[in-house]
């Protein structure tokens, strides 16, 4: 609507006093189902394939975990840290 130019105010406000709702209404917020990305494990492996911050979070997801976990082990973290970095 604030796209089309009106030079009639009145004709302006109509158009807003039927376009907003009357009535109270409650639109419930939806939660994301997508998990947050470990920073340390984008570090990782942005390091390993000498790529920038963005690149490497898409990585993450074409890797998965099998191998995140490779390159985590090439990049000389231990076991437990590991785990602990793709929980």
């Amino acid at each position: 609507i604030q796209t089309i130019p009106y030079d009639n105010k009145q004709q302006l406000y109509n158009i807003y006093r039927e376009m907003i709702p009357k009535a109270k209404t409650f639109f419930k917020y939806l939660k994301t189902n997508r998990k947050k990305k470990n920073i340390e494990v984008i570090d990782y492996i942005a390091a390993y394939f000498e790529c920038s911050l963005g690149e490497a979070e898409e990585y993450l997801d074409i890797l998965r975990e099998t191998g995140t976990r490779r390159v985590l082990y090439d990049m000389g973290v231990d076991d437990k840290e590991a785990d602990k970095l793709l929980k």
